[in-house]
């Protein structure tokens, strides 16, 4: 491997970042109004488990 093929943390985070934005895209609106809704209430549920503690 050669310097110039070792890339930084940050573009290959970027690139994970684009390819679940493109993915997330490719799904749909309703899909993806499925998964936003699906992440709202995960959270809702982790933030009130904690709540508990």
């Amino acid at each position: 491997m050669t310097g110039h093929e070792i890339e930084p943390r940050a573009t290959r985070t970027s690139r994970a970042q684009d390819r679940i934005v493109d993915w997330l895209g490719a799904q749909g609106p309703l899909l993806l109004t499925i998964y936003m809704c699906a992440i709202v209430a995960l959270i809702a549920f982790l933030a009130d488990m904690a709540s508990k503690v």
